[in-house]
């Protein structure tokens, strides 16, 4: 590990290993990812973004630089080599999406975030979304609970190596694609919470969005799941890589969203 840097906690393991820890005494997040898993290239081109961000956001997670000075740093830990980063460390928690109020919050912070990508001037070597009609705008690619923290004064939006070109209605579509997966075994919570509806009338404070295209979008995005299982070479890794237990449950979310179970929660809104 470099000096100056103190491991506190493991935040999270999927993709990346995540910690919590301290930089010359000061908290920080450090992230390690696998250069086979993402490559130096695409961690600076997620790190241009962020900077970019900064000049016209302050509610997106701060990348910080190690003790030489640079961004990006080669790390041993647990006899692996790792790509790391830091980043500005967030005092706050998963956002909090199952009432009407908290759901229009968490999409009116996703809008937000859109009308701050629209600002930006540069171009990025980022993946484009070809299963999509429109490709041209920039999105964040995993805008959910876990990847937005509440603090006591707003939103905060970190986590944003799968951002991506595609379009603004596939971003909505695949944040609620991504609910109705975790709440699969509690549809009746999420209908009572209304969800879909506070979600895209908190968008809508801030961006007119095509509802037709929306819904549209979250059958393309299952679709896009389905493909996924029945090719794992074109899947991403999270799945390609997944045990066979938890494919089973995702092709089973598809076969009952395709028998319309999931479709009614949205039907009646989207």
């Amino acid at each position: 590990m470099i000096e100056g840097i103190s491991i506190l906690d493991r935040l999270r393991t999927c993709q990346n290993q995540v910690f919590k820890a301290t930089l010359m005494g000061k908290l920080c997040v450090l992230r390690l990812t696998d250069p086979d898993h993402r490559s130096r290239l695409g961690l600076q081109t997620e790190l241009d973004l962020l900077k970019d961000l900064q000049a016209v956001t302050t509610t997106v997670i701060q990348p910080i630089p190690f003790p030489s000075g640079g961004y990006i740093q080669t790390i041993s830990y647990d006899d692996k080599i790792y790509n790391g980063m830091l980043f500005s460390f967030i005092d706050g928690s998963p956002a909090t999406i199952f009432s009407y109020a908290e759901a229009a919050r968490f999409g009116y912070r996703l809008a937000t975030l859109h009308t701050a990508f629209a600002k930006l001037s540069n171009h990025y070597d980022l993946p484009v979304m070809e299963n999509f009609s429109v490709k041209n705008q920039l999105i964040h690619g995993d805008f959910n609970p876990t990847n937005v923290l509440a603090t006591d004064h707003s939103l905060v939006v970190v986590d944003f190596e799968n951002a991506c070109y595609s379009n603004y209605e596939y971003e909505i579509a695949n944040s609620i694609y991504m609910t109705l997966f975790d709440k699969r075994h509690d549809l009746a919570e999420l209908i009572d919470s209304e969800f879909v509806g506070g979600f895209l009338a908190g968008y809508t404070r801030e961006k007119p969005l095509d509802l037709v295209r929306v819904r549209e979008a979250i059958d393309e995005r299952v679709s896009m799941l389905q493909l996924w299982l029945k090719d794992l070479a074109s899947a991403p890794l999270v799945i390609a890589n997944s045990p066979e237990s938890w494919r089973k449950q995702l092709e089973e979310f598809v076969a009952s969203y395709a028998d319309g179970t999931f479709k009614d929660v949205v039907a009646s809104v989207v």
